[in-house]
């Protein structure tokens, strides 16, 4: 990935990273909450944020933003008690039941965040599906003390769809194979 996306990803990702809980300033709008899902738009309309709460992570969050004019996806692991010095890098392996779908290259933006991107392809042709579809999703991190994060993928479908929507509805095209 090129340093001026590692400089997008910091700065467009702030909503999605930064407070997982919005502020009122932000008022983002909740479109989808459930479960452990969550499908924000942004206040200016310009993002959409899916989240997720893996399992037995009681302080840290999986998310997917997408914005306006993007051609790829922000995915990020964001942990209250994280200390991630910014600009470190470092790798991350998200895989779906059996799937891996990449191993990805992510940037410490916030103290407590780690961000990354998903090409629209690599989204359209096959992580939405399969994170749609699939049981238990994993994100694995590489080189450092934080165990892996699995993500109960029950719920999945309505989430990822809601979040598609939000993002269809703000100019994006990110549909993908319907799900379950």
């Amino acid at each position: 990935m090129k340093r001026k996306h590692f400089a997008a990803l910091a700065f467009t990702s702030a909503f999605a990273v930064a407070s997982p809980k919005p502020t009122a300033a932000q008022q983002s709008t909740t479109l989808y909450a459930s479960g452990t899902w969550s499908v924000l738009r942004s206040a200016n309309g310009s993002a959409c944020t899916l989240f997720v709460q893996p399992a037995g992570v009681s302080n840290g969050l999986y998310g997917l933003q997408y914005g306006t004019g993007r051609d790829y996806i922000i995915s990020s692991a964001w942990k209250q008690d994280w200390a991630i010095p910014k600009d470190i890098t470092a790798n991350v392996t998200l895989v779906v039941d059996r799937a891996t779908i990449g191993t990805f290259t992510g940037l410490g933006v916030s103290g407590q965040s780690l961000v990354w991107q998903l090409g629209l392809s690599e989204w359209r042709t096959t992580f939405a599906n399969l994170l749609m579809n699939g049981v238990q999703a994993r994100v694995i991190f590489h080189g450092g003390n934080e165990p892996e994060w699995n993500v109960n993928l029950a719920g999945s479908t309505a989430a990822v769809g809601a979040f598609v929507a939000c993002a269809n509805g703000i100019g994006g095209d990110i549909s993908s194979a319907p799900g379950r």
